[in-house]
């Protein structure tokens, strides 16, 4: 990896044994050093505007019970889009129902003179 990257791309990874992040593809999958990766946040002139910034709180941290009436409600507008009609495609619309175990919120090691706690 190490190689494949310098000479493919000029980037050299200063930690050769650090995790990797898997980008899942229908055919194969694709794994990143986090060191080559960026965080892509809002640009500043969004950021600007408090409107649109409390819109993205309020999508961002909902709670379970609304989040799945959120993506309930744009499955139910994507069901009845042109595109879908067009195609016949049928969709289900009901979320799917797993039963999970909540964990607790683990420490990440960041470097080992500091650390910090998950979570918002």
């Amino acid at each position: 990896m190490l190689d494949y990257f310098l000479k493919n791309y000029e980037k050299r990874i200063s930690v050769p044994n650090q995790p990797l992040f898997e980008i899942k593809q229908k055919k194969q999958s694709i794994f990143l050093p986090p060191e080559l990766c960026i965080l892509v946040g809002i640009p500043p002139k969004i950021r600007e505007n408090k409107r649109i910034m409390a819109d993205i709180r309020q999508s961002l941290f909902q709670q379970p019970y609304d989040r799945i009436k959120s993506i309930s409600h744009l499955n139910r507008q994507i069901a009845d889009s042109a595109e879908v009609k067009e195609w016949d495609l049928t969709l289900n619309l009901e979320p799917d129902e797993i039963e999970a175990k909540v964990l607790k919120r683990p420490g990440i090691l960041m470097f080992p003179s500091a650390s910090a706690q998950g979570g918002f």
